[in-house]
């Protein structure tokens, strides 16, 4: 019995073991291979995620370019308008002050007007109370 057990395990290295052997080898080999292809995704991957975010780098700083551009074209519009609103206050101030100069001088003119013809009269301005003065005069 011993014999066929010596027999039966001769047997199984020489047809099971070759094969065991060579499964090995084919596990290894797709193992290196696996590696390989994961290494290639890898570096692909990388790559792709690289340029993604140059090109998401580069449209942020167009979309900033824009906006700044924007903005200073926004800016030097409020400068314009607030230059445009600053100088027409000023004529507007400028017209307010030639019309109080004219008015001073109407009223002025209307206050000689009216000690004239108070001298005319003979009276005094300070002395007749204002419904009197005009009562005389009409």
């Amino acid at each position: 019995m011993m014999s066929a057990i010596d027999d039966a395990r001769t047997l199984v290295q020489d047809i099971v073991v070759p094969d065991l052997k060579a499964l090995s080898a084919r596990v290894d080999a797709l193992d290196t291979s696996m590696k390989q292809r994961f290494d290639a995704v890898d570096k692909l991957s990388e790559a792709r995620y690289d340029l993604l975010m140059l090109r998401m780098e580069a449209g942020f700083a167009a979309i900033d370019a824009k906006f700044t551009a924007a903005a200073s074209a926004s800016d030097a519009k409020f400068a314009a308008s607030d230059a445009r609103m600053a100088a027409g206050f000023a004529a507007m101030e400028a017209r307010f002050a030639a019309s109080d100069v004219r008015f001073e001088t109407l009223v002025q003119n209307l206050n000689m007007n009216r000690r004239l013809e108070l001298l005319e009269s003979g009276g005094s301005a300070a002395a007749q109370p204002r419904e009197e003065r005009h009562a005389k005069s009409a």
